[in-house]
């Protein structure tokens, strides 16, 4: 009896290591998990927050101050990793893991220069920025929103970093403490607020989520160390041509990245333009919705990619194929079985989360009917996610940064001549549908890339080294 449970760990590894598919899908199972922890955590902070300041003018300062620094985050920061893995799986193909970690550590002296720039910029113009995302916020509050936003400003610093170790971790297939460590900014958070709320305020709820950064930053340092996975970095790295792919394939992920975040601001926009209480019903709606997809699409964009990767590298189409198709086909009937539990029951679920105190039985019939035409993009948008994934891995990034500025304008477009008709439902309408052409152009692109590479590579016809890089 005492060595069953060490029988059971042997053949889930020995299950676990069968394939490249069932590589993904335990992946898929430790991060799902993972940011599943992540999103309960951040409940609990926000319970907390809650607490503490209920719906002062502090929070208000909070929440504002995070504006501009989440934008930055998700565009500067997260659009470095997409880059880096690619690149660096070939220089690992063709040099080793030490080859690999000199690029690494090249990549990251740029990065952290790049990224320290941007923010120094960011802090100097705080006394323009946080006035124009404070709408009408003035004296004391005005202040305390920039005071707020200069501490969580090197949050953006210290994420671009911590993105490109997770990235790597990921690579090597430890996805575990890369999944894991998103948590401490809620841990922390929690912590400072109970510390030390009665003395700092909401400054030791700023403080709370900048030292979470700074966490997660130096675990992950320590798990690339450990595995002798970071090099120091070359004097004038920036000439090395594998960091110079790397620089190439970032533009335009940035690019594409800045006009993609710019879409839920256009949409909350034309949605204030209805009258009030649409750009709350449009906010309400979203909520299940995005946190759903936020644990599954995390999950798959996260387990996939560095496979995706490594089986470009190798060149290995059969295999990517293989995995590719497979993948579809569980991720359309996952969501599309999702769409019909959200939107079948999508009174229900809105009753039961929000129908309370001022949220009446109005409400949650209007925002029910916009949260299930808002449910209708998860099959376009989960597929979409794969195929952004492999044309990530194929350094096809340019064309990512086209559809990103092709839905942009019709986004525009769709929420315009939608919400003439449906009010705020067709915003969410609009959405959808946005998704559903995204979908289609991604999914023809990678089929077009891949028929491309399967040519070149062919016995009859000479490799083509930088075949991806030609998007």
């Amino acid at each position: 009896m005492g060595t069953t449970p060490l029988v059971s760990v042997r053949r889930v590894v020995a299950w676990r290591h069968a394939s490249t598919n069932r590589r993904i899908f335990a992946a898929m199972v430790v991060v799902g998990a993972a940011t599943l922890l992540a999103k309960v955590l951040a409940m609990a902070k926000d319970i907390a927050v809650a607490s503490y300041f209920g719906t002062s003018d502090a929070v208000d300062a909070y929440f504002i101050s995070l504006t501009v620094p989440t934008f930055a985050i998700n565009v500067i920061a997260g659009s470095i990793p997409a880059a880096l893995v690619p690149a660096y799986l070939r220089v690992r193909e063709r040099d080793g893991i030490a080859g690999a970690g000199r690029l690494l550590g090249n990549v990251l002296a740029l990065a952290g220069m790049t990224i320290g720039v941007c923010c120094l910029v960011l802090a100097l113009l705080a006394p323009v920025l946080v006035p124009l995302v404070g709408g009408r916020f003035g004296g004391e509050k005005l202040l305390l929103t920039r005071h707020l936003y200069l501490l969580v400003l090197p949050g953006v610093f210290i994420s671009g970093i911590s993105g490109m170790f997770a990235a790597v971790l990921n690579s090597h297939e430890r996805f575990l403490v890369a999944a894991v460590t998103p948590a401490f900014m809620s841990i922390f958070s929690i912590a400072f607020l109970v510390v030390a709320a009665g003395h700092w305020g909401i400054y030791a709820l700023a403080i709370g989520l900048t030292t979470g950064y700074a966490a997660e930053l130096g675990v992950l340092a320590w798990a690339l160390r450990a595995r002798n996975l970071l090099a120091a970095p070359r004097w004038a790295s920036w000439r090395d041509p594998d960091v110079q792919l790397v620089l190439g394939q970032y533009a335009p992920l940035v690019i594409g990245g800045a006009v993609m975040s710019s879409s839920p601001l256009v949409d909350q926009a034309m949605a204030a333009s209805l009258g009030s209480g649409s750009v709350a019903q449009l906010s309400y709606a979203t909520k299940i919705v995005a946190a759903g997809m936020g644990i599954g699409v995390t999950a798959l964009s996260t387990a996939i990619f560095p496979h995706f990767s490594r089986m470009v590298a190798a060149r290995d189409w059969t295999a990517l194929r293989h995995t590719l198709r497979t993948y579809l086909r569980l991720a359309l009937v996952a969501s599309i079985a999702v769409v019909v539990v959200i939107v079948v029951f999508s009174e229900p679920l809105v009753r039961l989360v929000f129908e309370r105190g001022q949220f009446v039985a109005s409400d949650t019939r209007a925002v029910a009917v916009i949260q299930a035409l808002y449910a209708l993009q998860i099959p376009f948008y989960v597929l979409g996610i794969v195929g952004v994934q492999l044309l990530h891995a194929l350094s096809a990034n340019r064309v990512l940064m086209w559809v990103s500025i092709g839905n942009f304008f019709t986004n525009i477009i769709g929420n315009y001549i939608l919400m003439r008709f449906w009010g705020v439902a067709g915003i969410a309408a609009a959405t959808s549908m946005v998704y559903a052409i995204s979908m289609v152009v991604i999914l023809t692109a990678v089929g077009k890339r891949l028929r491309s590479l399967e040519r070149e590579s062919s016995p009859t016809r000479p490799v083509d080294p930088d075949a991806g890089d030609a998007a």
